[in-house]
């Protein structure tokens, strides 16, 4: 999308007197040539990458089930924008209160389907189904903290929870498994089945693959991050909003 201009979004006057405008300065699409097809399960790579997967029932035990939750969005939105199935945007607006007395400016990011996802990534799919929920059923503008905020809500609903980013993982490894022979699922139980510890199991050669695609990705966000002032502050904003949602839906107790 190329830049638009400035113009009007929303205005509120009274009596001829305006109490509030907010107007778009500018917007235009992040433009980003990397190396496409990497590897058809780019949701599973931040998982892939991990020496190990393990979890009990009763502890969150030793994996970083926060970094890799994020990891595994970034990566595949990233994998989405370099295959040109969804197209980032960044957007500048000014809001004015008062005739202009108060002004502030903020940027942000909204995310367009540009084809359909023909692809077998479960996560690629959840996302690419959020985009376009949020932007035609919603009707609200498709930015990332509504689309990352629908994709959460898809996977573990709106409750509470002591580990929400383990819930969204486990959710997701589960729907992998459905589809794929070479992921296990190994369990161990004690205490009469009250205890358990399960281990993800990814068969070697695959793992291998994953591995190599990891680094090929995660490299290209990193270089983008450092040509690309546009795509440094987007993968900051990513990790503000989802961080974020995600601390919400933490329970105190």
């Amino acid at each position: 999308m190329n830049n638009s201009g400035e113009h009007i979004i929303q205005q509120t006057k009274f009596l001829g007197i305006e109490f509030y405008k907010r107007t778009c300065l500018e917007e235009h699409e992040v433009q980003i040539n990397a190396r496409q097809n990497i590897t058809e399960y780019p949701g599973l790579l931040a998982i892939g990458n991990e020496p190990e997967i393990k979890y009990s029932s009763l502890s969150l035990g030793p994996t970083d089930w926060s970094t890799i939750t994020y990891r595994s969005i970034e990566l595949t939105l990233l994998d989405l924008i370099i295959n040109e199935f969804v197209e980032l945007t960044i957007f500048t607006d000014k809001k004015s209160y008062a005739n202009e007395l108060i002004n502030f400016n903020r940027f942000n990011y909204y995310l367009i389907a540009k084809k359909t996802y023909d692809g077998h990534d479960q996560l690629s799919s959840r996302i690419v189904h959020s985009v376009k929920y949020v932007e035609k059923e919603r009707g609200q503008k498709p930015t990332l903290s509504n689309i990352i905020k629908h994709l959460i809500d898809g996977h573990i609903g709106t409750d509470y929870y002591k580990h929400p980013q383990k819930e969204f993982l486990k959710i997701l490894l589960s729907s992998y498994r459905a589809k794929l022979n070479w992921i296990t699922l190994q369990s161990h139980y004690r205490f009469l089945g009250m205890y358990s510890r399960h281990e993800i199991i990814i068969e070697p050669k695959q793992k291998a693959k994953l591995m190599a695609a990891y680094e090929v990705l995660q490299n290209i966000s990193t270089t983008l991050k450092q040509e690309s002032k546009a795509f440094y502050l987007y993968s900051d904003k990513f990790y503000e909003i989802i961080k974020s949602d995600f601390h919400r839906r933490t329970s105190k107790g």
